[in-house]
């Protein structure tokens, strides 16, 4: 009658990694990882060589600014205090405040920022200040607080709980803590 009937069409191959097209796409995205790579590792031989420099011995020198920073030291109040919002708090999200007061008792200016507090709870948990920047009013301004001086101002925390203390931690000596009356 018609004959026999055709073959059936032969079944497309998936691009292979000879295809240009697919080549590009690897090449493109080869390079953006090779870019990442070379910037992580930029940034962390420029944060590695601006950071103390020691002598071999490992003892910072006389005049050296790293003994210079790790001898600021600081003393820490805080008090419980309500929280008032601000026009940058977020509506519907509860807030935990704490009224603190840090002295500069060393010989150094100190930098003081909300985002160098955390506090911690009644179970123990800690809660980052950084959630709730701008949100209290009367928040603790960044400043540097030079020797002898102190600085007063309110830092928060998302969630309602009941604050036990509070942590200073601007990472250039240890950390100071204190309890929350």
């Amino acid at each position: 009658m018609y004959g026999p009937p055709p073959p059936p069409p032969r079944p497309q191959r998936p691009a292979s990694p000879t295809s240009p097209w697919l080549w590009g796409c690897l090449g493109c995205g080869g390079l953006a990882v090779l870019l990442v790579v070379v910037g992580v590792a930029g940034w962390l031989l420029y944060a590695r060589s601006t950071g103390p420099h020691l002598p071999p011995g490992g003892a910072a020198a006389p005049g050296d600014g790293a003994a210079e920073e790790a001898q600021a030291t600081v003393t820490v109040e805080a008090t419980a205090t309500e929280f008032v919002p601000s026009d940058s708090a977020k509506p519907g999200v509860d807030y935990t405040a704490v009224q603190v007061t840090i002295t500069n008792t060393g010989d150094e200016p100190v930098n003081v920022t909300p985002h160098f507090f955390t506090i911690t709870d009644d179970a123990g948990t800690e809660h980052e200040t950084a959630t709730a920047l701008g949100a209290p009013e009367g928040e603790l301004e960044t400043a540097d607080i030079e020797a002898g001086e102190s600085a007063t101002g309110v830092i928060a925390a998302e969630g309602g709980f009941l604050p036990l203390s509070v942590t200073f931690d601007d990472l250039s000596g240890a950390p100071v803590t204190a309890d929350v009356q």
